[in-house]
């Protein structure tokens, strides 16, 4: 039983970099305290793209890559690896892997797992696709399932 003026430490395992503090329900007095080797979260950009045709030229650091409409998961994770320079995986949530885009819309999560911290946001540097668009979620907001590190 915890009692008034007790304490107790809370430790994250799975979970690296900055989380959020959590809350109490009551007049507990919750304080931080970071440790750890690495104490950042592993960046994730979420895209969503719901063109039917077309390319994009993606921007990362002055360095650029063009994506295709069709171009499926596989063939973007290799070109963003090149382009950041350090591996990415592309994680599909319908595990198609048919393609990057399509014209219902799709959303799929670009995670860095060997760049802890803040990266640097993909952009994007020209948009030549058909029907449709791409928005590129993880500069500093965290929408659409995009974690900022």
């Amino acid at each position: 039983v915890i009692q008034n003026g007790d304490s107790i430490d809370v430790e994250f395992l799975t979970e690296l970099g900055s989380l959020d503090l959590m809350k109490s329900s009551g007049p507990d007095i919750i304080t931080k305290l970071v440790e750890g080797e690495a104490p950042y979260r592993a960046e994730r950009h979420a895209f969503h793209c719901d063109a039917d045709g077309g390319y994009i030229i993606l921007s990362f650091n002055d360095l650029t890559t063009t994506i295709d409409f069709d171009d499926d998961t596989n063939i973007v994770t290799s070109k963003l690896s090149l382009l950041i320079g350090n591996s990415v995986s592309i994680v599909d949530p319908d595990d198609s892997i048919t393609s990057i885009c399509n014209s219902v819309g799709k959303i799929v999560f670009v995670d860095f797992p060997l760049l802890l911290g803040d990266v640097e946001p993909v952009s994007i540097s020209f948009d030549a696709l058909e029907n449709g668009s791409m928005t590129i979620f993880g500069n500093g907001e965290e929408q659409h399932g995009s974690v900022n590190g």
